[in-house]
C-alpha cells in the first residue's frame, strides 16, 4: 500500500523495472491517499515507483520477492 498526500489534482504512478523500462502506468484521482501497489503480475525483482505531486517528482525503490 502507498500512501500519498492527498491532492487536488489526479496523479501519475508509474512502475519501471530496473532497466528504466516502464511496466505500469496508473492515474490516481485527486483526493485518493491510500493505493494498492499494482505489483501482483510483475516478477521478482527491483521496480521503481514514480509519482509526480505537486510539480515534485517522487521516486522509490521496491524490491518485490
Amino acid at each position: 500500500t502507498l500512501e500519498l498526500a492527498s491532492s487536488e489534482r489526479a496523479i501519475i504512478l508509474t512502475v519501471s523495472d530496473v532497466l528504466g523500462r516502464t511496466v505500469h502506468t496508473q492515474e490516481i484521482p485527486k483526493g485518493t491517499n491510500k493505493l494498492d501497489l499494482p505489483l501482483a503480475d510483475l516478477m521478482a525483482g527491483t521496480y521503481y515507483i514514480g509519482v509526480v505531486l505537486e510539480g515534485e517528482k517522487i521516486v522509490k525503490k521496491v524490491v518485490k520477492f
